[in-house]
């Protein structure tokens, strides 16, 4: 197994431990600020996973809606599947627009609900803001 030897271990364990002292001070003088770095929780994590899962959906429906004019029901027809696993379901679609829920499993129990809609749609673009969660039960 090849390790760093002389100038490269000694440069790569400066770094490290510069990194390690980094963080450290930051979450010493403001945690808040590691925030959006490391997920505080497991739910979080979770959130904001749900989050970006429900973006790329809205996007691939939208590469979709490009092509037939209007939403798939059906997950199947759109070229898109989840990269974590979710559970997630069109509720309603059609050429005025669609709305999706997905829901995390386990202990980080979170549903996420995303709504797009043509006309909001021409005014606002897809983010992780137009994803709307919650923690709950199963629907």
């Amino acid at each position: 197994m090849w390790r760093p030897r002389g100038e490269l271990q000694e440069a790569l364990t400066v770094a490290g431990l510069t990194t390690l002292v980094a963080l450290a001070v930051t979450a010493w003088v403001s945690p808040q600020a590691l925030r959006d770095v490391w997920p505080s929780s497991r739910r979080d994590f979770a959130e904001r996973a749900i989050r970006m899962e429900l973006v790329s959906l809205a996007q691939a429906q939208e590469r979709y809606f490009a092509r037939t004019g209007r939403y798939a029901y059906d997950l199947t027809s759109i070229p898109w599947q989840s990269g974590y696993n979710l559970f997630v379901r069109v509720r309603e679609a059609d050429s005025a627009g669609f709305r999706a829920t997905a829901s995390s499993g386990g202990t980080a129990k979170v549903d996420c609900e995303i709504l797009v809609s043509r006309a909001r749609h021409a005014t606002a673009a897809l983010d992780s803001a137009a994803v709307a969660c919650g923690s709950g039960r199963r629907r």
